[in-house]
């Protein structure tokens, strides 16, 4: 009896750390706006000094991408055109890897694992969108860790390599489910998704695409960012074109396809907006110009509804921000929301910098419970947030294991995350099916705790856990590890 669960260890010691996007070690550290950033290593968020700045840095305002290793430690980090290493200092080749401007771009830059290729790394660069016919061009480089002393650099020969062009200014990651990852972008000016595919043996460069939405019209999905829920299951993609709006969608991660779109709103700017960590709740950010001021009008609406025309009742004004015009905003591995603040004092840093980052510390919970909470964060003097965050890093999945009854393992498109990973005293369990059992498991076999469940995201206390390597079974087919801190 103990021969076929030994198996499925040995088997499991191979396979990746769950990946539940936003919670991993991956992205404990941010690097943003003008010699900004946010360090989430203990626990809390700290602001740190990064090197985006204005001798050095040709764009910062908005879109940025980070790294770190399974520790939590900064690997590097980019705006899409430069790339900065652990020390904050520019890659002995990262000065400029691609041709192309990325200054005021969404989603200017993401970093994705080569797949199977330790220590080595994909950084996706996408063009500042403009009225030219090809502008908003995609390239990717390639960051190889063990040069430079183990710095890390961009390897010369595969750097700024063309992809595509007349695209929007979107752009995002979004795991698979056999052992792939997703890089989806936008058209600019019709209703077609790109997803390109990732896998062990590189980039497809000839993309799934999905014709799915209601706008057509020249530049008018430009700006504004796409986001990916935590489960990968929702995409909302974000307009800022005046009378554009927000457009919920539907994700296959086995097939790369969007569907089933739902038009939330279509009359206002929308820039910003992310997803709560249980995938039930989303959150907007509308910029209103009135007298020459820039408002941020923060809204939730209830994703998990029946209709869309439930949904769109849902919506909740939560959260007011006078000062500053439009930000994105991001899931912290803390499971809090963060955005740009106010900055009512004479700002050091410039026009329209913000030297300080709300927060919206309950984001699982409908309305204004959710605790939309104002300065929660000070970065140093002379350096802010504008507009962007950084985009999510995404791995791909490989713990999605079935043991059948003459227990040979094979595959099945069911995909669980768990988070955070270590964990301490609670640990949270999603899935793309509903849950109906969990069971964790020592390394020896034994099953130390068992419940039932009817959700696609459960809780469990593992405080009474003594430290060390676990397995969570759901449903008797998808298998995921953990450590106990």
């Amino acid at each position: 009896m103990k021969k076929p669960f030994l198996f499925l260890i040995i088997l499991l010691y191979a396979v990746a750390d769950s990946n539940a996007q936003y919670y991993t070690n991956r992205n404990k550290v941010w690097a943003f706006g003008l010699n900004a950033g946010i360090d989430f290593t203990s626990g809390s968020p700290v602001p740190i000094r990064s090197g985006y700045d204005l001798t050095t840095s040709y764009s910062f305002t908005e879109g940025v991408a980070s790294v770190c290793d399974t520790a939590g430690d900064l690997l590097f980090y980019t705006n899409g055109r430069q790339v900065y290493n652990k020390n904050h200092v520019l890659m002995p080749s990262g000065a400029l890897i691609v041709p192309f401007s990325t200054h005021s771009t969404t989603q200017a830059a993401l970093i994705a694992p080569v797949i199977d290729s330790p220590n080595r790394y994909y950084i996706f660069s996408l063009e500042m969108a403009t009225a030219s016919a090809t502008a908003c061009r995609l390239a990717y480089s390639k960051v190889n860790m063990t040069l430079d002393t183990n710095r890390g650099d961009v390897v010369a020969t595969s750097k700024g390599i063309l992809m595509a062009d007349s695209l929007s200014e979107k752009m995002i990651a979004i795991a698979g489910t056999n052992h792939n990852i997703w890089l989806l972008t936008h058209s600019s000016d019709s209703t077609l998704f790109f997803a390109y595919e990732i896998t062990s043996a590189g980039i497809d460069t000839v993309p799934v695409v999905s014709h799915v939405g209601t706008v057509s019209q020249f530049l008018r999905y430009s700006s504004g960012v796409l986001k990916a829920s935590p489960n990968g299951r929702k995409i909302v993609s974000q307009c800022f074109s005046f009378f554009a709006g927000t457009e919920l969608f539907d994700f296959d991660p086995a097939t790369g396809i969007v569907s089933n779109c739902v038009v939330l709103d279509s009359t206002t700017r929308q820039y910003g907006a992310e997803f709560s960590p249980d995938n039930t709740k989303l959150y907007t950010q509308r910029s209103v110009i009135a007298s020459g001021a820039d408002t941020m009008i923060i809204h939730q609406y209830n994703i998990a509804l029946a209709t869309p025309a439930a949904i769109r009742a849902s919506k909740t004004q939560v959260g007011v921000v006078n000062t500053h015009g439009s930000s994105d905003l991001k899931l912290g591995p803390d499971h809090k929301i963060y955005l740009a603040g106010r900055d009512d004092t004479a700002n050091s840093v410039g026009w329209q910098f913000s030297r300080y980052m709300d927060r919206i510390n309950a984001p699982n919970l409908a309305g204004v419970a959710c605790g939309y909470t104002s300065q929660v964060l000070r970065f140093f003097d002379t350096t802010g947030i504008y507009l962007g965050l950084t985009n999510v890093y995404v791995e791909a999945d490989t713990a999605i294991t079935v043991v059948k009854q003459d227990n040979v393992p094979t595959r099945k498109a069911v995909t669980i995350a768990i988070f955070p990973n270590p964990a301490s005293t609670v640990l949270y369990i999603s899935a793309t099916e509903k849950i109906t059992h969990i069971s964790i498991s020592n390394i020896a076999g034994q099953v130390v705790y068992s419940s039932a469940g009817n959700s696609e995201l459960a809780r469990v206390d593992i405080g009474m856990l003594p430290p060390n390597l676990y397995f969570v079974k759901v449903n008797e087919v998808a298998v995921q590890r953990f450590v106990k801190e």
